[in-house]
């Protein structure tokens, strides 16, 4: 994700366009960061029609910096929530009874950007640099975990491309749908190197709710994930109006970069051949997940735990 900041969106951005029926009980959606390109389906639930003609009413609000989305979603201040799917098996782990239902993102955007110039050709070889890496996410720690880094400083991710830019031996986190096609805009030469491609790929902009919400209202459930699912489809496929739409909302999201992120999610979003719907997730790709965070120390979640922590619809 482009880690720029606006006064404006530190504000949460409550969405309705007017097109949704207001008479209807409110339902709103926390999103994990500022609307990018990876939401767009989310958006496009709205801007497609598709909440209006099943009569529902969805607030999106966008979330920023450590946005505190399992806590307002476990704490019934958001019905239903984005995060990713090592997000979910964290709020379980502490007690928080969050439950993934869609994840429309089957490739990880996370990646490793570095220049070009550096000969640098998979993560393995970065090596006498800097990397700049949230502690937060699990990835962070799974690599360090996997991966020797040679004399290399890791710092804090600067939530910008500023340093990046002007510093060949600056390594840092981005999401390969936006950062490096705004860092070539900019007169770099970036290198993507996907985490993914090491095994680390958890589901991701997976919306998640509360088992409470699931036992209390089963059929809202089943309904928000179709429209979901059709919202993917149609972002997937005509993202133009839906782009606009989060582009005037999110100033610091230039329309080329969000129709890249598009066309780059078209890929990423292809179902799993083990999978029959768009959006459904698998128990191998949980139980993976919840292996790798263990082996990264993070976590260490029972099996019975786990299969708690998703549904398919």
């Amino acid at each position: 994700m482009i880690r720029l900041f606006s006064t404006i969106l530190t504000c949460c951005l409550l969405f309705g366009c007017g097109e949704t029926d207001k008479t209807a009980p409110a339902l709103s959606l926390a999103l994990n960061w500022f609307p990018e390109a990876e939401h767009g389906g989310y958006y496009a639930v709205v801007i497609e029609g598709h909440a209006k003609r099943a009569g529902l009413h969805l607030e999106i609000q966008a979330g920023g910096p450590d946005a505190p989305v399992i806590q307002k979603v476990a704490t019934g201040r958001a019905h239903y929530g984005i995060a990713n799917a090592d997000d979910v098996l964290n709020a379980r782990v502490n007690g928080a009874p969050i439950v993934a239902i869609f994840a429309p993102i089957n490739i990880n955007p996370r990646c490793i950007m570095v220049h070009a110039s550096s000969n640098i050709q998979k993560i393995s070889d970065i090596a006498n640099m800097t990397l700049a890496m949230s502690a937060r996410p699990a990835f962070s720690h799974w690599l360090q975990a996997q991966i020797a880094f040679e004399n290399v400083n890791i710092v804090p991710y600067p939530s910008s491309l500023s340093v990046f830019l002007n510093d060949v031996h600056f390594a840092q986190q981005a999401y390969n749908i936006s950062e490096p096609f705004v860092a070539k805009k900019m007169g770099a030469q970036p290198k993507v190197l996907m985490v993914s491609d090491l095994g680390f790929n958890p589901y991701c902009s997976v919306l998640i709710t509360t088992e409470q919400r699931l036992k209390d209202h089963p059929e809202e459930v089943k309904e928000l994930v179709t429209l979901c699912r059709k919202g993917w489809q149609d972002y997937l496929s005509k993202p133009e109006a839906t782009n606009e739409h989060i582009h005037s909302i999110n100033r610091e999201m230039p329309l080329d970069v969000l129709a890249f992120g598009a066309l780059e999610l078209v890929q990423m979003t292809k179902p799993e051949l083990t999978t029959s719907n768009f959006g459904e997730m698998t128990a191998l790709r949980w139980k993976n997940l919840a292996e790798q965070m263990k082996a990264a120390k993070l976590i260490d979640l029972p099996e019975a735990e786990l299969s708690k922590a998703w549904r398919n619809f």
